[in-house]
């Protein structure tokens, strides 16, 4: 045997492989008395190492395998169980790999593969951002390049981020703390002012919280829109912004983009976990399928977001996919924003709106010369909440519930949920400077008060926002501008004699076919199916679709007791009601006229 093991290069039980490469199998002889020896295939698949890659939401494990041939190793090829155990095991190889021909040879060939698996090295791989828990039940925050552990940046984990998200890295940087310090604090204050740096660094330091704030079902559930005409530097700021978390240029592309599928979309939402993505540049288009297209994804977003819900799919058999349920928060810079996607959407999102002398450029240049102070401070930022998570979570719920309370009566419940957990971001990032001894405990104190103001403000612009797009206000605006613009009529009861209880005869009045119901001084008793039509060809027309069914506008205006609604014998709400016009008994929607015609002196005014 001393012969054998000059002579053969690997050993593996029952296989060998001699020093050119071929696989032999040694068959017990059976009279127990040695083995023969028989060529399997011209080359020999090797084990190199296991790969163990997550997203955070499946796990994979992939085998790399480097074939000896010829006297040489090849290049390393990935090969999965499935493959393994087919029957073209070596189906990934180079074309002169081959088996020779022989019973049983591939079944030796996947087992001598499946045999090496045992005892191979298996190195985890993290194709995702943020938080996890070692084996020794540390935190540590994963990112591309380096990872955060209690000790600040370390090699010690291995993070693949999609392509789009490997400008989110942690690095080196050697600029001493107190000017990475004074870039953020000082440097962002002289390019920007408070109403517009306060709300970025209150959401960029709460990204960091979202696995905490996960655990106790308080994520944070909207996305921040900077809005603005170009050359207002929007994009400039925002890309700046993201620095704290990685390395990108102001030419470089967003991480995500209008011009991609929301199912791109949805997983980069899902692997970004913790991480501030941008979608970048929602611009007007003339073009209706852009426009279609840029309202579908900013709609999806906002759902996306605001509900922590991903897309359900099913496989070709039926079977359910994994769910990417998105883990990231969201910036949307936009040159037009929430049109035609809805109240609901615009209550999930917080937003600013910047001119074009908002941002000092001169200052913005200078800060865009330094971008690692950014990403210094974060990495900073991370370490102290690792250090202090556990003081962190005690606080969270008393300080969200004290943080909400100026908010409570400023309409939209989510706002007052959104707002409340910006303050609770801006106010660990003014511990976190506290503890690095930038600024003083009075100083805290002010800053806190005058974030409460500039968020009160905002709160109540985005209500103001949400209230103005509600279907039943885009309802009454239509119905105001069609009866104007005579694309419809309502016929006026108030020059006939009638009483509300009894019928109505109109005599020698030529009803038009437009006409979509009548009015007297207290309804408007609209047509419902003929109303419903017009309102949404009428909106169809300017290239939007109404944000509400039929049914569910006039449940909606129901709710804001803006009609007269009906009660069955059974005791059945109804959104229509009877009335006799012309001897013709029919149900109308009793609108009552006050909506009406206060819009119209409003107008006038």
């Amino acid at each position: 045997m001393a012969d054998n093991k000059d002579k053969y290069y690997f050993f593996q039980e029952n296989y060998k492989v001699d020093q050119e490469g071929k696989l032999y199998f040694l068959q017990p002889m059976k009279n127990c008395d040695g083995a023969s020896i028989e060529p399997i295939a011209n080359h020999a698949p090797i084990v190199d190492k296991i790969q163990r890659k997550t997203d955070g939401f499946i796990v994979e494990e992939e085998v790399l395998f480097k074939v000896r041939r010829n006297y040489k190793f090849e290049q390393a090829i990935s090969i999965d169980k499935k493959t393994m155990i087919g029957n073209q095991p070596h189906v990934k190889f180079s074309p002169a790999c081959r088996i020779f021909p022989g019973k049983g040879h591939i079944s030796l060939y996947s087992d001598f593969m499946q045999m090496q698996c045992e005892n191979a090295d298996i190195i985890n791989i993290y194709c995702h951002s943020g938080w996890i828990t070692n084996n020794d039940g540390e935190r540590v925050f994963l990112n591309g390049k380096n990872s955060i552990d209690k000790n600040g940046l370390t090699t010690d984990y291995i993070v693949q981020l999609d392509p789009d998200l490997e400008c989110y890295q942690f690095y080196h940087v050697d600029d001493d703390i107190d000017s990475c310090f004074n870039s953020v604090i000082n440097g962002l204050k002289a390019a920007t002012p408070d109403w517009l740096h306060i709300p970025f660094l209150a959401y960029m330091f709460l990204t960091p919280l979202n696995h905490l704030l996960r655990q106790k079902g308080k994520e944070p559930n909207f996305t921040l829109y900077i809005v603005g005409k170009t050359g207002t530097y929007k994009s400039s700021l925002s890309k700046l912004m993201l620095c704290f978390f990685g390395k990108i240029n102001y030419g470089d592309s967003s991480p995500i983009n209008f011009e991609g599928s929301q199912n791109s979309i949805s997983r980069k939402l899902a692997v970004g976990a913790d991480l501030p993505l941008l979608l970048d540049d929602r611009r007007p288009t003339n073009n209706s399928n852009d426009r279609l297209k840029y309202e579908g994804i900013e709609k999806y977003v906002s759902s996306a977001i605001g509900d922590r819900a991903g897309r359900g799919r099913l496989n070709a058999d039926s079977t359910a996919k994994v769910t990417y349920i998105p883990r990231s928060n969201l910036i949307v810079t936009a040159e037009e924003a929430f049109v035609n996607i809805g109240s609901s959407s615009i209550a999930r999102s917080v937003s600013i709106e910047i001119t074009p002398d908002s941002i000092n450029f001169n200052a913005l240049q200078e800060l865009q010369e330094s971008p690692q102070h950014f990403n210094k401070v974060m990495q900073l930022y991370i370490q102290w909440v690792i250090n202090n998570y556990e003081n962190i979570n005690d606080n969270c719920n008393n300080l969200l519930s004290r943080f909400r309370e100026p908010f409570s009566n400023s309409g939209h419940a989510r706002l007052a949920t959104a707002f409340s957990q910006l303050m609770f971001g801006y106010s660990m990032y003014l511990l976190f400077l506290k503890d690095y001894n930038q600024i003083t405990e009075t100083d805290v104190n002010s800053m806190i008060s005058v974030s409460r103001n500039i968020f009160l403000e905002m709160c109540d612009k985005q209500n103001k926002k949400v209230e103005n797009d509600k279907p039943t206000v885009l309802f009454i605006e239509l119905l105001l501008e069609m009866i104007e613009t005579k694309r419809v009529s309502v016929v006026d009861l108030r020059k006939f004699d009638h009483n509300i209880n009894e019928n109505v005869i109109i005599p020698s009045v030529s009803i038009s076919k437009n006409c979509i119901g009548y009015r007297d001084d207290d309804y408007i008793y609209l047509i419902p199916q003929v109303t419903y039509s017009h309102i949404y060809t009428f909106y169809s027309e300017s290239g939007y679709t109404f944000p509400a069914g039929k049914a569910s506008l006039w449940k909606s205006l129901s709710d804001e007791g803006m009609i007269l609604t009906d009660i069955t014998k059974k005791g059945i709400t109804r959104v229509d009601k009877r009335k006799t016009i012309n001897g013709v008994k029919g149900r109308y929607i009793w609108l009552l006229s006050k909506y009406l015609d206060n819009k119209e002196g409003e107008e006038d005014e």
